[in-house]
């Protein structure tokens, strides 16, 4: 096993203690006892790759699936892991571990000897100061709404915001924090050409989000554009397909969308949209924007009926995990599905 700090190879033998025998770093995992044959350098590949190589701030979600894949991989040397396949009507293939076992067995033993990752990021705990009165007359371009909190504030910390003139607000309405989230949302209220986007989990639940975002509470102006980049399930190119295998039936309650895309949620599949690495998801959502921007309508955007258009960008959007390249996890190759 290769010591992450010196990168000298340490025989069992010589690491009996716990500690890579020429540089005294200690090692977070023994291969040789733990259940999946963990090493520092698997779970350190996953931290590099979902980081970008520590360029990027992540969530813990999207490190525990960048592990799951990592464990995946290890599992099925050389396979595809469903490459050939047809994306719709068949499973996603289910992570090794629960969320419960990473964070209890894996990353609480990291943080313990190496420290907590240096992009890990969290949902802030306290509110950030207002909004000067001078900037809250302002407005923006656009309204990004993701699926959760924390993808909200790894977007922002990666200062996506910024770079394309668009508020970030979460679905659960807990990002921003406190009465920011209000303050925002009246300052998107002042744009007339307001272009709203939807970024959700590939689920019966978050198909429903571009929907939700036409109520009341919401954007009920029907002069303001609203638009699902997905996840869907034909958007996923095969073989990036980790997430829950559906175990029962669900409702789906959104409309507009490909009669295989309604079969495959109908089965109760899920894939999260925190599978994807920071820098994917901030590429799609770019991609996105820049099709609207481009385009007026035709077979570029889908209309719902409802007040909503879908993105129809398949695969060319979403790209594939080989375009974002591959990390060496213990003298081995690993190309990321995900």
């Amino acid at each position: 096993m290769k010591c992450i700090h010196c990168e000298s190879d340490a025989r069992l033998k010589d690491r009996s203690g716990g500690k890579c025998p020429k540089c005294g770093h200690r090692f977070a995992f023994e291969p040789t006892t733990d259940p999946h044959k963990v090493a520092d350098g698997l779970f350190n590949g996953a931290i590099q790759a979902v980081s970008g190589k520590g360029e990027l701030f992540f969530t813990e979600r999207q490190l525990y699936w960048e592990f799951a894949r990592a464990l995946k991989r290890k599992q099925l040397p050389g396979c595809a892991l469903g490459k050939k396949k047809k994306l719709v009507g068949t499973e996603p293939l289910a992570p090794p571990i629960p969320h419960s076992t990473f964070v209890g067995s894996y990353l609480a033993k990291w943080v313990d000897v190496h420290g907590r990752p240096e992009k890990l990021i969290g949902l802030p705990t306290t509110p950030p100061p207002p909004v000067p009165e001078e900037l809250s007359s302002y407005s923006f371009d656009r309204a990004l709404i993701v699926e959760g909190a924390e993808l909200a504030a790894m977007l922002v910390a990666n200062r996506f915001h910024f770079e394309n003139n668009c508020a970030i607000l979460s679905k659960d309405r807990r990002y921003p924090i406190g009465a920011t989230f209000e303050t925002v949302k009246q300052m998107l209220g002042r744009n007339p050409n307001l272009a709203v986007f939807a970024v959700h989990d590939c689920s019966a639940n978050g198909m429903e989000l571009a929907s939700m975002l036409r109520t009341e509470s919401w954007f009920p102006d029907a002069g303001v554009r609203i638009y699902d980049l997905g996840l869907r399930p034909s958007q996923i190119p095969p073989g990036e397909r980790l997430g829950v295998p559906g175990t029962s039936p669900a409702q789906v309650g959104a409309v507009g969308i490909a009669d295989a895309d309604r079969a495959w949620l109908a089965a109760g599949h899920e894939v999260e949209l925190a599978t994807l690495r920071p820098a994917k998801l901030m590429k799609a959502a770019y991609l996105g924007f820049s099709q609207v921007s481009q385009y007026a309508g035709g077979d570029v955007w889908i209309d719902s009926g409802y007040g909503y258009y879908y993105i129809d960008s398949g695969y060319p959007i979403w790209g594939s995990g080989a375009d974002m390249g591959g990390t060496v996890l213990d003298g081995g190759s690993y190309d990321s599905f995900g």
